[in-house]
């Protein structure tokens, strides 16, 4: 558990969090004849819980913008692997069952 090695940046005022890397996850979405590689990082928290990153954003044809949850935190790695995923393959799903092809370009940088 992170929380018992959290001691060591309590005698550092300036780090008010800290993060201990858990897992990281690639993965191919194939699209335009292409794939765009996806990252998936996630993290312990300095509390026990675990937070997810993503190299991409989604920004499909149905949304407004690129979509960014701002719940990322969770109790377990894999509900925080589940959520980072829903939040590309969700929106993804939803525009391709709207009748829009699928295009790399709807898969933005962070």
């Amino acid at each position: 558990m992170f929380s018992k090695q959290s001691k060591i940046f309590s005698d550092r005022p300036e780090i008010n969090e800290a993060y201990k890397f858990h897992s990281s996850y690639r993965f191919y979405f194939e699209v335009d004849d292409d794939a765009v590689l996806i990252t998936i990082t996630i993290e312990e928290t300095h509390d026990d819980r675990f937070m997810f990153t993503t190299s991409h954003l989604m920004h499909s044809p149905i949304q407004a913008g690129p979509y960014s949850t701002s719940r990322r935190v969770f109790p377990t790695p894999d509900e925080a692997l589940e959520e980072a995923l829903g939040s590309i393959t969700s929106f993804y799903d939803s525009a391709v069952r709207a009748g829009h092809t699928p295009k790399a370009s709807w898969f933005v940088e962070r």
